[in-house]
């Protein structure tokens, strides 16, 4: 760094004095014991933390319509895995066109309905039964939300992570 550089950055960043350090360190070790280290507490926020859940909301009236739960990254990668290799090579047109007439591809769509949504609970065919193409779309548009909002904030690759890829 140069000379000029050097005074800028200790201009804004001001070199702390040792008992602003002493303070700073007392308070951090102060703040690390306000907080559980209880396993049982722990293992239960975190399960809880993992149980979350989104809205598929109505549009048009607000209505909340189901509840979708969020997917561990490993879910999320054999999900997309098995629908990319159905559709690999296809221009979109024709991965909708197969997506609508694949009975095995249209099965996949809603065993994952089954088993994203929450609220209701229901089954694959019960889905296949009743699900609208707009409820569809629904549902369709809010995972990619969840997804996009989800991987968006993360700070490193899942595949990293993983190993998978």
């Amino acid at each position: 760094m140069s000379d000029e550089a050097t005074k800028k950055f200790l201009e804004k960043h001001k070199p702390l004095k040792p008992e602003d350090v002493r303070k700073s360190l007392a308070d951090a070790e102060t703040s690390r014991t306000n907080y559980s280290k209880n396993i049982e507490e722990i293992e239960s926020n975190l399960t809880a933390f993992f149980q979350k859940e989104d809205p598929i909301i109505e549009p048009g009236t607000g209505k909340v319509l189901g509840w979708i739960r969020q997917t561990s990254i490993r879910e999320l990668q054999e999900r997309t895995k098995e629908f990319e290799s159905a559709l690999e090579g296809k221009t979109e047109k024709e991965a909708q066109e197969l997506l609508d007439n694949d009975p095995n591809l249209k099965y996949k769509q809603y065993d994952l309905m089954a088993s994203l949504i929450t609220k209701p609970k229901h089954d694959a065919k019960w889905w296949a039964d009743n699900a609208t193409i707009d409820f569809i779309k629904l549902f369709e548009a809010t995972w990619q939300s969840i997804m996009t909002r989800d991987v968006e904030a993360a700070r490193f690759l899942p595949e990293q992570t993983t190993g998978s890829g």
